[in-house]
């Protein structure tokens, strides 16, 4: 059995109902199951096992605890499809489509990092479209992988998951791991000896490649068809074109960032190298003194930002994040409560193991509040897909379940989950879609330089 979080109409989040006692709250570790959410109680209310079902009590929560729109004053029977409302949260108690895993999870080694090992065996799923239409995607995909096809069975991975994702099969993973337990479960379904791990981290890695080889030759023949004397050898310097050059530079470098953050040009919108250089305009025009100051700031702590960031497997690009969150600055506060270099709000900073009270608060420590944010965007590179690392640097900006909502309202699982898809179909508010051309050009002007106030003056 299973708790399923509603919001509205829709589906946010399931839980696996404990085999044990277990209470249900706000916050561990007071509660064994939480419900996140400022109306419901640190320890809610009780849920057991009773036979093949669970009841239910109220734990003198503050604001009460019903079934089916009735107050619960004594231990209440639940039966599948009963709706319980935890003051203004409601879940949904049902039997899982797939029961958990036996046993503990296990963390491992393996491919990109660390996993979970998945007792997949263990797991019932229930008759399904998805199911047979996800396997079939996942056998092209590896018969694309075999033909040296790395695109196609890149493609064909990601619409086979987001299929498992969209049918609920993955309900039971937390977020981070769902992704990777989705090819775990087809790889089962296919062959028991197919790592689809592998073949995707292969298929990635292969598509990369072959977008880096056209960003080179694109760079090539534009040099070859430029004017005598405007082509340079090595990349351009925004702190050095002049003012007619900017934008070609602008662009230039623009393509570099994205390569580094694991994106395929092909997939690039026009539209976006203009937001990144309005971007880049923008900021200089109004705040120089400020992007000065702070990559000034972010020289001193390259160094560690680097390493932890590597340690994580994230590439070095994203340095600039804490550039745009804080200017590199350590104790600034916002006016929301984020804190540090990265900008973590508490419960966000507590979730990641940064010791937060009257007294201390590691959000403030730069080693440590980058090793967490390091862990944090790795953590929401694996659950959107590595390759889409734009959606992970816009949930940065907009919180992830704000994108994992977004991505929900698109109707086909076939579509492309891509940053470039939300902002073109209007999901993303204006500040998520200025958040990531901001970040682009942060890292133009520490990769390439500020121009002169000569090329481009203050307003």
């Amino acid at each position: 059995m299973r708790l399923v979080q509603l919001d509205g109409e829709k589906r946010v989040k399931a839980t696996a109902v404990p085999d044990t006692e277990a209470v249900l709250g706000r916050r561990a570790p007071e509660a064994d199951v939480v419900v996140a959410h400022e109306r419901v109680s640190r320890r809610h209310a009780m849920i057991a096992p009773y036979e093949d079902r669970h009841s239910l009590r109220d734990l003198e929560s503050a604001n009460g605890t019903r079934v089916n729109g009735y107050d619960v004053t004594t231990a209440v029977l639940l039966t599948p499809g009963d709706v319980i409302e935890l003051g203004d949260v409601s879940l949904v108690y049902e039997e899982g489509t797939m029961r958990p895993p036996i046993g503990r999870w296990l963390a491992l080694a393996a491919g990109v990092g660390v996993a979970l090992a998945i007792g997949l065996a263990a797991v019932q799923l229930w008759p399904g479209g998805e199911l047979d239409e996800a396997v079939a995607l996942a056998g092209e995909a590896l018969t694309a992988s075999r033909a040296g096809d790395a695109a196609s069975a890149k493609k064909s991975l990601n619409v086979a998951v987001n299929l498992l994702l969209d049918g609920g099969y993955l309900d039971d993973f937390p977020p981070p791991e769902a992704r990777l337990a989705g090819l775990d479960l087809l790889s089962q379904q296919l062959d028991g000896d197919v790592d689809l791990r592998r073949v995707y981290e292969s298929a990635v890695a292969g598509a990369r490649a072959t977008a880096r080889a056209g960003s080179a030759r694109q760079v090539a023949e534009r040099d070859a068809a430029a004017p005598r004397g405007m082509i340079r050898r090595g990349p351009c310097r925004t702190d050095r074109v002049a003012e007619r050059d900017l934008g070609l530079c602008i662009r230039e470098r623009a393509e570099q960032v994205l390569e580094d953050l694991w994106q395929e040009s092909e997939n690039i919108p026009e539209s976006f190298y203009e937001a990144v250089e309005e971007q880049f305009r923008l900021v200089l025009t109004r705040r120089r003194g400020w992007v000065e100051d702070s990559l000034a700031r972010g020289r001193k702590l390259r160094p560690m930002i680097d390493a932890e960031l590597e340690a994580a497997k994230m590439p070095g690009m994203l340095r600039y994040l804490s550039m745009i969150e804080s200017g590199y600055q350590t104790d600034i506060r916002s006016k929301a409560g984020a804190r540090g270099l990265w900008q973590f709000m508490p419960r966000t900073g507590r979730a990641y193991g940064l010791r937060i009270t009257d007294t201390v608060d590691e959000r403030t420590d730069p080693a440590k509040s980058t090793r967490a944010a390091a862990q944090y965007l790795r953590n929401l590179a694996f659950e959107f897909g590595g390759d889409a690392l734009l959606l992970a640097i816009a949930s940065y900006n907009k919180g992830e379940n704000g994108i994992r909502r977004a991505l929900k309202k698109l109707d086909d699982p076939r579509t492309d989950r891509s940053y470039w898809t939300l902002v073109q179909r209007g999901l993303l508010p204006q500040e998520t879609q200025d958040y990531v051309p901001r970040l682009v050009a942060a890292a133009i002007m520490g990769e390439a330089g500020v121009p002169p106030e000569s090329v481009l003056p203050p307003s």
